[in-house]
C-alpha cells in the first residue's frame, strides 16, 4: 500500500506540546519506510520544517523533537504523544 497525503489533509492534525505547534505537511510511506514532513512552530510564531524517515510498524510511526516523542498513524495523520510510564 502506498500513502501520500498532502497540506490541505492533514491541517487539522496539528497538535501543541511543549510550546511548539506540530503540523504536518506530508506523508509519503509505503509498506515499510515512511516520510513525514512537517511545519514546527514556537513561541515567537517562527516556523521550522522537519523531515522525519524511517520505518514504521503497521503505518504507526514514532518520532522524537524536543524530548518530545509522539507517533501518527499514517493513514489518517491523527498524531498523539506518547507518555512513558515509569513503574
Amino acid at each position: 500500500m502506498k500513502i501520500h497525503k498532502e497540506l490541505i489533509e492533514l491541517i487539522g492534525y496539528g497538535q501543541h506540546w511543549n510550546d511548539i505547534t506540530f503540523v504536518p505537511t506530508q506523508i509519503d510511506a509505503d509498506d515499510e519506510t515512511c516520510t513525514v514532513k512537517m511545519s514546527l512552530v514556537d513561541m515567537d510564531q517562527e516556523i521550522t520544517e522537519k523531515v522525519f524517515q524511517g520505518k514504521h510498524e503497521n503505518f504507526i510511526f514514532q518520532m522524537e523533537h524536543n524530548d518530545v516523542k509522539f507517533c501518527i498513524n499514517l493513514k489518517t495523520g491523527v498524531m498523539r504523544k506518547i507518555r512513558e510510564h515509569h513503574d
